[in-house]
């Protein structure tokens, strides 16, 4: 009985929400290792492939229909893959699927399993790639040259558009400001001051060489004379 209910309620779920499936015609199959040939556009049902999700149904003779989304309203649509009432199959866009499928029976078919993805060329719309399924086992996309899915198109979704700030602009000069320090006068109880003057002369050159203007460098001199002959001051 719960199986007739089912096989019911997919059917009446399916006569409501046709929507015109983009899978090729003539590349329509793909392979279960349980379950045998998967028919992605069979008669009465169909797999629509968009931008970020797919949705409708294939069919297999083995196990029935198999849902590939519980939303089925077209358009931009993600699923959560949370809930008994949210799940499918996610497109990221660049062709890479993730989320799960249901079959008849109520296993689910997994898109992303650990050693496989399953995967869509955006640009020839051909798939490849195995899903998993407890029940049904390994599902292949691509079994060339015998069979491969494919459907037709497609688009890709345009690229997020990066917003670039540019910085508030820097008023005054763009290199900053340059501060050097020259302590001690020419004196001749003053035996370092020959080495500092040289040090703020090579500084000198160096922000210069560097983009700072005279207006950029600032001179720092003690108040008074600094007897800079590197002995300790002794009181």
């Amino acid at each position: 009985m719960p199986v007739i209910l089912s096989s019911l309620l997919f059917s009446l779920v399916l006569s409501s929400t046709l929507i015109a499936s983009n899978i090729d015609a003539n590349q329509k199959y793909v392979w279960g290792s349980n379950v045998g040939w998967i028919n992605f556009r069979p008669t009465h049902g169909g797999v629509t492939v968009y931008s970020d999700h797919l949705e409708g149904f294939a069919w297999a003779e083995n196990i029935g229909w198999v849902k590939l989304g519980s939303y089925s309203g077209g358009n931009a649509y993600t699923y959560a893959n949370s809930s008994s009432t949210d799940w499918g199959v996610n497109n990221d866009g660049l062709g890479n699927l993730s989320g799960y499928a249901r079959s008849l029976d109520g296993s689910w078919i997994n898109f992303n399993p650990a050693h496989s993805q399953v995967s869509i060329n955006m640009t020839t719309g051909e798939f490849d790639g195995y899903a998993w399924s407890e029940n049904g086992g390994w599902i292949r996309f691509n079994g060339l040259p015998h069979y491969q899915l494919r459907a037709e198109g497609l688009s890709i979704a345009p690229p997020v558009e990066e917003v670039v700030i540019p910085p508030p602009p820097v008023s005054g000069s763009p290199v900053g400001r340059a501060i050097i320090i020259a302590a001690g006068w020419a004196d001749k109880h003053n035996t370092l001051f020959s080495y500092t003057e040289e040090m703020t002369r090579r500084m000198y050159r160096l922000l210069k060489e560097r983009g700072y203007s005279d207006n950029d460098i600032v001179y720092l001199n003690p108040n008074t004379f600094q007897d800079l002959n590197g002995l300790p001051i002794l009181s």
